[in-house]
């Protein structure tokens, strides 16, 4: 990976600001957060951030009211924003991404909600509509997204197939109450069964002991595409 110089590298998922220096400091050619989803994670990256131009990100907005995913509401995002635009020198906004919900119904709801909030963005702050990518579509539903003006899809299963990991240990008795409190988590909010005994065999248990991390690793597998 270190040869490879001309690849502009995209963080996709959520960014624990805990993690943000690792991010800003360990991964070269780092081109793109596109999930901006606090003003705590904004002032760290701007604080962190110290490449030859600013940070490209784009604004996570969660427009399903999920609970499971991050991101401003759409009431939020205009604040969010505004303080990028304003406070955050070292980034540089470049628009705004959601997740839709799954099993959407066919009026797309999440989508047409992002269509109206980009010209209310684009409006309020006066930006050009080429600087104001709309980032929405995954492997199950890109060809809707497109069809309604999306400019940035995440299709990896689509292209790739579904993904394999090899990190995965049955965890040990060491992990086996971190491994509960996970199932119990993920529980509360919602997820089925079935897809809680999808993603466990896909986090690197043995990279990581705390709780916390696992879930936020947990929910990148299922929020991706």
């Amino acid at each position: 990976m270190a040869d490879l110089q001309d690849i502009k590298w995209h963080f996709i998922g959520h960014l624990q600001s805990n993690k943000a220096r690792l991010l800003c400091e360990e991964v070269k050619n780092l081109w793109m957060v596109e999930s901006l989803d606090s003003f705590k994670l904004a002032n760290k990256l701007n604080t962190l951030w110290q490449g030859p131009s600013p940070l490209n990100v784009l604004v996570q907005i969660n427009t399903s009211g999920e609970d499971t995913k991050s991101g401003v509401t759409p009431a939020e995002a205009s604040s969010l924003v505004k303080h990028v635009l304003t406070a955050c020198p070292r980034l540089r906004f470049c628009g705004i991404m959601t997740i839709g919900r799954p099993e959407a119904p066919s009026s797309q709801p999440d989508f047409q909600m992002m269509i109206e909030l980009k010209k209310q963005l684009m409006a309020e702050f006066k930006l050009p509509e080429d600087q104001m990518e709309l980032s929405m579509g995954m492997s199950a539903d890109y060809v809707p997204a497109l069809e309604m003006g999306s400019t940035n899809i995440r299709v990896g299963e689509y292209i790739f197939g579904k993904r394999s990991y090899s990190l995965y240990h049955p965890p040990s008795a060491d992990l086996k109450k971190t491994t509960e409190e996970v199932i119990a988590t993920l529980q509360s909010m919602h997820f089925s069964k079935d897809s809680i005994d999808d993603v466990l065999p896909k986090v690197p248990f043995n990279k990581w002991v705390n709780k916390d991390d696992v879930v936020s690793s947990a929910l990148s597998i299922l929020n991706s595409g």
